[in-house]
Parts: structure tokens; C-alpha cells; sequence
């Protein structure tokens, strides 16, 4: 009976010591939410109308100012190009032919504040001008004067062709 309670005893310690050194295996598991998320960029065309430009062929015509005559009498057009330079065609030019200058031609430079636009030029002497343009930019009416004057010489109307 003491082996017995020997084997027994032996037994026992034997279990206790195996059996609380036992670990647990735990088992976690883990999830994660992935998101795409793209960037769509929208694009919108529109069609923008070019804005109005004094560029290109104005044709009109001058009277002298003083004494003042009411209607123009004279051709006086210009051609107003990207450069801001300008030709001025005077007094019965043939402005059919708009590429080359003849002897009633000027030349000279231009400059626009707002809806003001100032002329000078060099025919015989030097003058500049002053001119009144509308909204649209298809119409002027203005004067001419020896330089630095702007008024004495001409009155000018034109018109945008």
C-alpha cells in the first residue's frame, strides 16, 4: 500500500506541475477595411468668345477743326496692328491696298487706356491724336493736333471693318 500511495502521490505532483504550466493559446483575429477612393477631375469646355480688339482696318474719314466742318470731308483711316503700331491713311489714299504705305501714308504708334485711344504719328511733322472708342470696339470718334496737342488739326470718325 505505500507504493500505491507513492505511484499515487508521484502521480498527482506529476499532473499538478504539467498541468499549470500549461499555456493557452489565444487567437486574435485581425481586420482591416482597405478604401479606394479615386480622384475624378471633370473638365468643362467652353467656347470663349475672343475679346473685342481695336486691331485691323478702321476706315473713316477727317474734317479740319477750325473752322469746324460738320461732316467728314477727307479720308483718314488707319490700320492698327498687334505691334501697337499704326498706319494712318490720309487724305484720298487707296486703302484697297492695305500692305504697302504711298505718300499719303503715315506711320506712327498707338496706346489704349480703357476706352481711350492715343494716336502719334509722323506726316510732315509730328501729331497725335485722341479717340473715343464704344463698347464694342467697332467705332471711334476723336481729334488730331500737333504734337503734344491732341485737338486743333482734325476731327476723325471710323469704323471697324
Amino acid at each position: 500500500m505505500k507504493n500505491a500511495i507513492s505511484l499515487f502521490t508521484v502521480v498527482f505532483l506529476f499532473v499538478i506541475t504539467f498541468s499549470s504550466c500549461k499555456k493557452d493559446i489565444v487567437t486574435k483575429t485581425v481586420t482591416d477595411t482597405i478604401t479606394n477612393t479615386d480622384t475624378v477631375k471633370i473638365i468643362q469646355k467652353d467656347t470663349v468668345a475672343a475679346a473685342p480688339s481695336v486691331i485691323g482696318f478702321w476706315a473713316g474719314g477727317s474734317a479740319q477743326a477750325s473752322p469746324p466742318i460738320e461732316y467728314p470731308n477727307q479720308e483718314f483711316s488707319f490700320l492698327f496692328r498687334n505691334d501697337n503700331t499704326v498706319r494712318v491713311y490720309i487724305a484720298g489714299t487707296n486703302v484697297t491696298d492695305t500692305s504697302s504705305a504711298s505718300s499719303n501714308t503715315a506711320e506712327g504708334t498707338y496706346s489704349i487706356s480703357g476706352q481711350t485711344i492715343t494716336i502719334s504719328f509722323t506726316y510732315f511733322g509730328s501729331y497725335t491724336g485722341v479717340a473715343v472708342l464704344n463698347n464694342s470696339l467697332t467705332f471711334m470718334q476723336g481729334t488730331v493736333g500737333i504734337a503734344p496737342s491732341t485737338t486743333g488739326e482734325l476731327d476723325f470718325i471710323a469704323a471697324k471693318q
